[in-house]
């Protein structure tokens, strides 16, 4: 992750308060648009360094899961995939 990361208590009611993602061109209103992107497989040595050194952006949460997870956009070095951060 990059030094400008910040975790935050997904619990404490002002953590997503006023949070917009304004890269996301999906409309919010239509329960048909999926959340999850697809993309081709990805190398090996490339999801390490996304997974180790990538920029998070929390999509959403997750309905229906323990604790607080939540869907993230993970992007580094021109690639962007998604994942699960709990």
């Amino acid at each position: 992750m990059s030094d400008e990361s910040v975790v935050r208590d997904p619990d404490d009611e002002d953590t997503f308060e006023g949070y917009e993602n304004d890269d996301d061109d999906r409309d919010v209103d239509d329960e048909l648009d999926s959340p999850f992107r697809d993309r081709p497989p990805i190398e090996t040595d490339r999801a390490l360094a996304l997974l180790a050194d990538g920029d998070i952006t929390i999509v959403g949460r997750m309905p229906w899961s323990s604790n607080a997870t939540f869907l993230v956009d993970i992007e580094h070095d021109g690639l962007l995939a998604q994942g699960i951060y709990k």
